[in-house]
């Protein structure tokens, strides 16, 4: 029943990403076991299933930013790459054209 306790004892700052979906899936069976018995559910579960629920929701939320924050540092990146190679290409076509006049 260790995760009936872990459940109970919910600690989602100790807890990966991983666990707590793992958690969150036993406890929506945990329900459903309620329910089928026509028992009513623990207080200790609905607060877990909110809990799980909420972290979980904002673990993938800033997963999702940081991603974006990634892409958008690459963009630039490659934006500033593009940049200076429009600036080399100027530069030597200059000095090309130049060079044609000496």
């Amino acid at each position: 029943m260790q995760i009936v306790n872990e459940l109970k004892s919910l600690n989602t700052d100790a807890s990966t990403l991983d666990q707590m979906i793992a958690l969150s899936a036993f406890a929506k069976i945990l329900e459903a076991e309620y329910g089928a018995k026509q028992v009513s559910r623990p207080e200790w579960l609905d607060d877990a299933q909110r809990t799980l629920a909420r972290e979980i929701q904002s673990r993938t939320r800033d997963a999702k930013e940081l991603r974006l924050r990634e892409i958008e540092h690459s963009e630039r990146a490659l934006e500033e790459k593009a940049e200076k190679r429009e600036r080399l290409r100027k530069e030597k076509e200059a000095l090309q054209a130049e060079l044609a006049k000496v």
